[in-house]
């Protein structure tokens, strides 16, 4: 029960302190939004602008081509003045309209609406520019006035629920308090078994061949990690408390050597290779040998 309780406090503190620790204050949260805009009025400024400028130089041709309209008109004007002139009569230039007036006017105040959305946009960009990040101390107090106090919580209920699962493994090490099956493995007892499957394991295939199957002798090491092994890795914690870690290591470094070449047993029983197998095997055999005396060597200063 003590262990649910612990992890409840874990869990239920780190969201707390994520959700809480993730708010800003008001002038932080200010400040954080003018950044995103002012990025984003950047990129629209940039493109109003070069909108404006294309504008601006197509107003500026359509100048061009209305004045040289205006020239041309004027010159047939004063040839059909002098030929008047010529004849006795009177000239009177026709009304005319220029032909890219009413393009030229479109242009200019489309020029004046984006030049005025250039214009307006600047201020924005200015008036957001101004606005500065906070002192560390205003941050500080508006978080913890927007989140701060759940922050804390969270912290709280993190360290209690940390220091209620060290208590809860510690007394699991101890064995004070009993957490299923694990409580009743017994070092010596599952290294025996192991070492007698493994010496019918060592017969079974001594006259296997190379490159033949052994599809049987890799589940019988398969369920011997399974039912005799692992558990033991599992509850390693209570072998440490019980002989301290430097008597643990010495006899625990002789199984963890019995593990891997068992291990290397499989491997080499996968790709074919009897020789390799069985050398293999027999290391793990002479390891777990190894571990079975340490472990007995430790029980009698432990006696």
């Amino acid at each position: 029960m003590k262990r649910i309780i612990a992890m409840g406090l874990l869990f239920v503190g780190l969201g707390l302190a994520a959700a809480a620790g993730s708010r800003n204050g008001a002038d932080h949260v200010e400040y954080r939004q003018a950044q995103a805009e002012l990025a984003e009025l950047g990129d629209e400024l940039v493109e109003l602008q070069e909108f404006e400028a294309e504008l601006s130089e197509k107003a500026r041709a359509l100048k061009v081509e209305d004045l040289n309209w205006g020239l041309e008109q004027a010159q047939v004007d004063a040839t059909a003045e002098r030929a008047a002139i010529a004849i006795g009569e009177e000239y009177a230039a026709p009304e005319r309209t220029s032909p890219f007036a009413e393009e030229r006017q479109a242009v200019q105040d489309e020029h004046a609406e984006v030049s005025a959305s250039a214009d307006l946009l600047q201020l924005r960009k200015t008036a957001l520019s101004e606005v500065k990040l906070p002192t560390p101390m205003t941050r500080l107090t508006q978080w913890l006035a927007a989140g701060g106090v759940g922050w804390f919580v969270g912290v709280l209920m993190i360290l209690a629920g940390a220091v209620m699962a060290r208590q809860q493994l510690a007394a699991e090490n101890s064995g004070e308090v009993q957490v299923g099956t694990g409580d009743a493995v017994d070092f010596l007892t599952n290294v025996q078994a192991a070492r007698k499957r493994l010496d019918q394991l060592a017969e079974d295939i001594s006259k296997l061949g190379m490159d033949e199957e052994a599809v049987a002798a890799r589940e019988e090491i398969d369920l011997v990690f399974a039912e005799l092994l692992e558990p033991i890795v599992d509850a390693r914690g209570r072998f440490v408390a019980r002989h301290g870690m430097a008597t643990f290591a010495g006899y625990f470094g002789s199984f963890a050597g019995g593990e891997r070449n068992l291990s290397r047993t499989w491997s080499a029983l996968t790709d074919g290779h009897a020789v390799e197998a069985r050398a293999s095997l027999e290391r793990a055999r002479e390891a777990f040998a190894e571990a079975e005396d340490g472990w007995n060597q430790a029980e009698s200063k432990t006696a």
